[in-house]
């Protein structure tokens, strides 16, 4: 796991039990931002059942290193689609 946060749940999921290193980097996200990389939105749930939303994190942190611009907003719940209107309660808590 090069030492970074991340779930094991994640990677076995992901990329299976017995992932290569130089796979686990090439599907890590926050490794490829560069200060060339588009702006960007991310809406992650904090009881996701897939992802775990600490990796959304990982990627805002590396897009801030950069001083590239982006979004992140963390729902409560998950749903099977999260909405940004007529959802109660995602964004009340």
């Amino acid at each position: 796991m090069g030492g970074r946060l991340r779930t094991a749940y994640d990677r076995k999921t992901l990329l299976g039990e017995q992932a290569p290193e130089q796979e686990i980097i090439a599907y890590s996200a926050e490794r490829h931002v560069s200060a060339a990389i588009n702006p960007a939105f991310q809406v992650p749930a904090a009881k996701g059942n897939s992802v775990a939303a600490v990796n959304s994190l990982m990627y805002a942190s590396a897009m801030l290193k950069y001083k590239r611009p982006g979004s992140l907003h963390v729902f409560p719940e998950r749903s099977p689609v999260i909405a940004l209107r007529n959802n109660p309660g995602s964004t009340s808590q």
